[in-house]
């Protein structure tokens, strides 16, 4: 199964597949962002409920538990352990989760196989990679608070993962944090369409740099001190206006 082919969710197949990024951005304290997780394999994006399990150091019991629990849709979030010499997971179980309609899989700690998750295009974030078999001796936890890239996920959290990391937002929070990330995504799409009219970003975002005289040959021009020349407050406002109200457009 090539990546391309894999199954996706209902909601990513809707077209909801919202940015990590707009899902930090609009949630604010409602969005906390996970660290520490380099590896993307698969299809780099993940958005759905946790289901929550912790395991043992280089043992994966509990994950295997968690992927016979877990419905379709739903995002495993597993805390390693501390596994750093085994793989959590590899082809054989990411196969039957990509099956059973699964979203996703976030381990805070290393997984294997790596070539063929890529080629079966299920999304796994990882903390990393590591060759040896794990044991399946002891589980920890199954459907209790995990911590997982330092982010404390309790079950039912919603997680949405891509290539610029991963957000997780409380259940009770998710159906507005959503609506305020579409948005935001329809606001940056008229900034986009702006900026392809000819129009300067930061004229848009209501950044006036128009103290700032333009460098000539290797001259710096004036020099640039780190102030804001209308504060994020303005900022805020101007765009406001101009866009119909809402949360700022990523200024980047």
């Amino acid at each position: 199964m090539a990546d391309k082919d894999a199954p996706e969710t209902e909601a990513v197949r809707a077209g909801q597949r919202l940015a990590s990024s707009a899902v930090a951005q609009v949630g604010r304290g409602r969005a906390a962002v996970m660290s520490g997780l380099p590896i993307f394999a698969g299809r780099p994006y993940i958005c759905g409920p946790a289901v929550t399990c912790a395991c043992a150091p280089e043992d994966n019991l509990a994950l295997h538990i968690a992927l016979f629990l877990a419905p379709p849709g739903a995002v495993i979030v597993c805390d390693g352990g501390g596994t750093c010499h085994s793989g959590l997971l590899g082809e054989l179980m990411v196969t039957d989760a990509a099956a059973r309609g699964l979203a996703g899989i976030v381990v805070s700690g290393t997984v294997r196989d790596r070539d063929d998750l890529d080629r079966i295009g299920f999304p796994v974030l990882a903390a990393g990679t590591a060759p040896a078999q794990a044991a399946k001796l002891t589980a920890v936890s199954v459907g209790q608070p995990v911590v997982a890239g330092g982010v404390l996920v309790m079950p039912g959290d919603q997680i949405i993962a891509d290539r610029d990391g991963a957000a997780v937002v409380p259940a009770a929070e998710w159906d507005a944090v959503r609506v305020e990330a579409a948005g935001l995504a329809a606001r940056e799409a008229v900034v986009r369409h702006r900026l392809a009219a000819g129009e300067r970003l930061a004229d848009i975002i209501g950044l006036d740099l128009t103290g700032y005289s333009p460098l000539v040959g290797d001259q710096p021009g004036h020099p640039v001190t780190g102030m804001n020349p209308l504060g994020r407050e303005g900022q805020m406002m101007r765009l406001a206006a101009e866009c119909g109200g809402g949360e700022m457009v990523n200024d980047d």
